[in-house]
C-alpha cells in the first residue's frame, strides 16, 4: 500500500509538472503570438503614416511687417498690429523639410490663425519658395476672430501640391480701416510624406 501511494504521488507529481511545462509553453506561444499582433500592427502604423502629412507651424511672433506700423506688440498669444487707413505686407517664415527620405517636400495646404477688427481684411496671400512666388492667393476680404481652430477661412488648400525646393514664406496683405487692429497668431504648412 505504501508503494501504491508512493507511486501514486510521484505520478501526481509528474502530472503536474507536465501540465506546468505546457502551460509555460502555451504561455511562450501566447505571448509570442500577441508580439507578432503588436509588432505588425506598429508596422501597419508607421507604413499608412509615412504616406501621409507632415505639419510645420510657426508662432506668430514671427511675424515682419515690410513697411512701418502704427503699433507692433508681440504677446505670448501672437503679435498685434494697429495701423489707420493703409495697407500693409506682412511675411512668416516656415520651416521648411525640403528633403523627406531624400525626396522633396510638396505643398499641400497653409494656414493662417488671425483675429481682425471689423475695419481690417487680408485681401492676398503670396507664397513663396525662396525667391520664386509659387502661388498667389487673391480676391480674399476675410475679417474676423480666426486664431483658435482651422476654419475655411483661415486655410488654403494647394492644388495642385508644389514641390518647396528651398524655403516656405507667405506674404499676407491686410488692408487696415479706421481703428485697423490685427493679431496673427500662427501659422502653419502641411506637406506630403514620400
Amino acid at each position: 500500500m505504501k508503494e501504491t501511494t508512493s507511486k501514486l504521488l510521484y505520478h501526481i507529481d509528474n502530472t503536474r509538472k507536465e501540465k506546468n511545462e505546457m502551460n509555460n509553453k502555451y504561455s511562450i506561444y501566447l505571448n509570442v503570438i500577441i508580439l507578432s499582433i503588436i509588432a505588425s500592427t506598429l508596422l501597419i502604423t508607421r507604413n499608412v503614416s509615412a504616406q501621409g502629412t507632415v505639419a510645420f507651424w510657426e508662432h506668430g511672433n514671427i511675424v515682419e511687417a515690410e513697411d512701418p506700423v502704427l503699433s507692433m506688440k508681440r504677446w505670448g498669444w501672437g503679435t498685434t498690429i494697429e495701423q489707420n487707413f493703409s495697407y500693409n505686407w506682412f511675411h512668416f517664415n516656415i520651416s521648411t523639410p525640403v528633403l523627406l527620405d531624400g525626396v522633396r517636400s510638396p505643398l499641400k495646404k497653409i494656414f493662417v490663425f488671425f483675429d481682425a477688427s471689423p475695419s481690417t481684411t487680408i485681401t492676398q496671400i503670396d507664397v513663396w519658395d525662396g525667391a520664386t512666388r509659387i502661388k498667389i492667393i487673391d480676391n480674399l476680404s476675410i475679417t474676423g476672430n480666426h486664431s483658435n481652430a482651422i476654419d475655411q477661412f483661415n486655410s488654403w488648400i494647394i492644388d495642385p501640391n508644389i514641390t518647396i525646393n528651398y524655403g516656405l514664406s507667405f506674404s499676407v496683405r491686410v488692408a487696415f480701416g479706421d481703428d485697423g487692429e490685427i493679431t496673427f497668431t500662427t501659422v502653419g504648412a502641411d506637406f506630403q510624406k514620400p
